[in-house]
């Protein structure tokens, strides 16, 4: 793996070129879904809380009713389809946070 990827599965993540490939083929991914893919991947099979992501992607306080995370989460998963075996990529644990599924190799 290239300094500056991040791979799970299928999915590799060149932060430097700020590319993201799916089965070689390349996605269109504005910055903010970009930083939190990376932020899920840098975690990968390990719960990240909303409020850190918040934090880390969208640079402020997670509110109370705030649903943006939750909407750039939505279009995330819908640019990188369904994983390995038809398996979702990413899972919300409910009020906790997300988790990418790190795929066993």
């Amino acid at each position: 793996m290239a300094p500056g990827s991040l791979c799970c599965g299928d999915l590799q993540l060149n932060t430097a070129a700020r590319v993201v490939r799916r089965r070689g083929a390349t996605l269109d991914v504005p910055s903010i879904e970009f930083a939190l893919l990376a932020a899920l991947l840098r975690a990968a099979g390990r719960v990240v809380a909303r409020e850190e992501l918040t934090r880390e992607v969208l640079q402020r306080k997670l509110l109370p009713f705030d649903r943006s995370l939750d909407m750039h989460m939505c279009n995330l998963r819908r640019k990188l389809g369904p994983g390995a075996q038809q398996a979702e990529r990413i899972k919300t644990l409910r009020g906790i946070g997300y988790i990418y599924v790190k795929v066993e190799e």
